[in-house]
């Protein structure tokens, strides 16, 4: 893990890293967690892997 903001008042909450392969392949993920609005996204190299309201979930 590279970076990451825990639990506060500021929002997103959000961990990045970088994961290398032994065959020269990087890739870059991060996720960023709104607790106000239940939001969590994931990017890998910048693309979106998984965007999902957490809060409409737990209501199904």
């Amino acid at each position: 893990m590279r970076k990451r903001r825990d639990a506060s008042e500021k929002q997103p909450q959000y961990v990045w890293t970088n994961v290398e392969l032994e065959w020269e392949e990087h890739h870059y993920i991060e996720a960023r967690y709104w607790a106000a609005s239940g939001e969590l996204k994931i990017t890998v190299n910048g693309d979106p892997l998984l965007e999902k309201n957490l809060h409409e979930s737990q209501q199904a």
